[in-house]
């Protein structure tokens, strides 16, 4: 199963760099998938002993493909899980429209990155620092955030400092 995933994300990533991805775009309600990947992630986070508190803008849609929408998210929020928090911390996910964008944003109360580490975390294979690295990570996910991402004609970026915790934020088009 773990070596099909990695199959899957590497096919993904290779498509996207050839510029040969394909989205199945439609109509999607952006509210909707927030609203069902927070539910799903805040008993995980509980078991985890972690906060997830979620605020979901309502009624917000945007042109899309689903299936990669829900990766995107369920990547920052499983990495926000892994590596941004420990026991006892918590996790902020937001979604709103600001302009002509939805915005979503994880943040969490995690042990931050540097300026260096925050510009290596896109790259294909990187897996941060060994002290709080997790053996199952492949180092695609963030790789993949940012490649889905912008094939929706979207943005990525983080903004992060040593023991402050780290905000993901991502922005697509209405």
């Amino acid at each position: 199963k773990r070596m099909m995933q990695l199959v899957n994300r590497l096919l993904v990533l290779a498509r996207s760099d050839a510029g040969r991805l394909v989205l199945e775009r439609e109509k999607i309600n952006l509210s909707e998938i927030c609203l069902n990947i927070a539910e799903q992630q805040e008993m995980i986070a509980f078991e985890r002993g972690i906060n997830l508190d979620s605020r979901i803008e309502e009624g917000v849609t945007i042109e899309g493909d689903e299936a990669m929408i829900i990766r995107i998210i369920l990547n920052l929020l499983d990495n926000a899980m892994k590596y941004g928090c420990c026991r006892g911390g918590s996790i902020r996910f937001t979604m709103n429209t600001e302009a002509d964008a939805a915005v979503c944003t994880v943040s969490d109360d995690g042990p931050g990155m540097s300026e260096e580490e925050q510009e290596k975390i896109w790259k294909k294979f990187y897996r941060g620092d060994e002290s709080r690295n997790d053996s199952s990570s492949t180092g695609l996910g963030l790789a993949m955030v940012r490649s889905l991402t912008e094939a929706h004609g979207g943005s990525v970026k983080v903004e992060s400092s040593p023991g402050r915790g780290a905000k993901f934020t991502i922005r697509l088009p209405l």
